[in-house]
């Protein structure tokens, strides 16, 4: 099946779940709550990362793998994910307590790597063994 439709399936989700999540995390159920966090597990956490480990890898040639992964998954990690916190709190400061900014900022986030993921080559059928990067 390969990678790609894998996480271009996750994002899809992601897209879709982000606003809804938070419209039943304020209904404050119990239940509705649970599954939340499940799904949110499930998809964003669980799947992006069994999804985007090794597709970050495996466009690389085997020569220039082990410095690569790293520089492009770590460094850029700050901008993703580092910050997003600190991001999603002034959110929540400049509109009152609404949910709604950071439910957009997470669609936006989606959305954007969405698009880049469908930029990036699908690397099923690349020999993973070989020096040269994968097109």
């Amino acid at each position: 099946m390969g990678r790609k439709p894998v996480n271009i399936a996750i994002l899809l989700v992601l897209l879709v779940f982000s606003a809804p999540a938070f419209l039943l995390l304020n209904t404050g159920d119990a239940w509705l709550i649970a599954l939340v966090c499940a799904v949110g597990f499930v998809f964003a956490v669980e799947g992006s990362i069994s999804a985007l480990s090794p597709m970050f890898a495996e466009p690389f040639g085997s020569r220039y793998r082990f410095a690569s992964v790293p520089l492009a998954r770590e460094c850029f990690a700050v901008f993703g994910g580092g910050i997003a916190p600190m991001i999603c709190s002034e959110l929540l400061s400049q509109f009152t307590g609404s949910f709604w900014p950071v439910a957009v900022s997470m669609i936006v986030m989606a959305g954007i790597s969405l698009v880049q993921l469908l930029g990036i080559p699908e690397t099923r059928d690349h020999d993973q063994l070989t020096g040269q990067d994968a097109r």
